[in-house]
């Protein structure tokens, strides 16, 4: 990729916008599923030759390309992380000054714009999440489970996220609002048919009973086990390396919560398997602390023969 190309798209983006903007998505979902992420960040300075970004949209087909441009800065990985994603944010917010309140595309642009507040690293984080919830509540309006089930399954699975992530409040009720839009999601979501979103869902909502502060905490607990196995169907070894291996670390914490210290190596043992696999060597390290940390204790603590 080179600046011709994008001297080329920009003449085509004058001539012919809307094949333009299709060129661009696929161009820029291409670069950033191959982890090209020079080329994918070169694709998002193309814009910077257009005017769209320095003023607000003028039709539909120029808010769709500033949602198209607010969900690829928002996966950039290249650039500041805060600036994009606040870059992302002014994108959405260009679009909705277009978008007729209380439409599909509307409320696309709400749940983008939710997610993109949620991923915030800086700035105040309980507002920022407070900020998310409310773009994914009026999303919701239109996205009903009648008349649009995936996106509302998928938007309930981004607010529990931000429920679960809420730094204030009442701890324990905003866990279990986040378990209620997590089972909302699962009305949709079902292993046979969308195993995937299933099995991500499960696993978010074994994340939120795992630290739910009240009510029984064993029972928590192995319900939020229960369901990390049920993600475990789907998120094997063979073909998600990665999730398998973070599914399984995440159960060997619940088991340690639970003293269950030798199931708790069992999935320490594994996460690091699966770690190794895939080369990710930050929580590679974390992992093998964990499994060292408890074959150490268990050999201290274990009865010598004839004890």
């Amino acid at each position: 990729m080179n600046e011709y190309d994008g001297l080329a798209w920009y003449h085509e983006w004058n001539l012919e916008p809307e094949a333009a903007l299709s060129e661009w998505n696929t161009l820029a979902e291409k670069a950033r599923a191959e982890i090209r992420t020079t080329d994918h960040l070169t694709l998002l300075g193309w814009w910077d030759t257009t005017e769209l970004k320095k003023r607000p949209p003028h039709n539909s087909l120029e808010a769709a390309s500033l949602n198209s441009i607010g969900n690829e800065l928002g996966q950039a990985a290249l650039g500041n992380r805060a600036q994009n994603l606040h870059a992302a944010i002014v994108c959405y917010n260009e679009a909705l000054t277009l978008y007729k309140p209380n439409t599909q595309d509307w409320a696309m642009t709400q749940n983008n714009k939710g997610i993109a507040l949620k991923n915030l690293p800086d700035g105040d984080r309980a507002a920022n999440l407070r900020e998310a919830i409310a773009c994914y509540d009026a999303a919701l309006r239109v996205r009903t489970e009648d008349t649009l089930p995936m996106d509302w399954a998928a938007t309930q699975n981004n607010k529990g996220a931000a429920l679960g992530d809420l730094p204030d409040g009442d701890r324990a009720a905003n866990l279990r609002a986040a378990i209620a839009c997590y089972d909302a999601a699962l009305r949709v979501y079902k292993e046979d048919t969308l195993p995937m979103q299933w099995a991500t869902t499960q696993n978010n909502k074994g994340n939120a009973l795992g630290n739910l502060p009240d009510g029984d905490r064993a029972a928590n607990l192995r319900a939020a086990i229960a369901c990390y196995d049920a993600a475990l169907r789907v998120r094997t070894e063979d073909t998600l390396p990665m999730q398998w291996a973070m599914t399984q670390y995440n159960k060997a914490r619940l088991f340690i919560a639970l003293e269950d210290l030798p199931n708790a190596l069992i999935c320490a043992q594994a996460a690091v398997s699966g770690l190794r696999r895939v080369g990710h060597t930050y929580y590679l390290q974390i992992a093998e602390e964990l499994q060292n940390a408890l074959q150490q204790f268990l050999d201290e603590n274990s009865e010598s023969p004839g004890n």
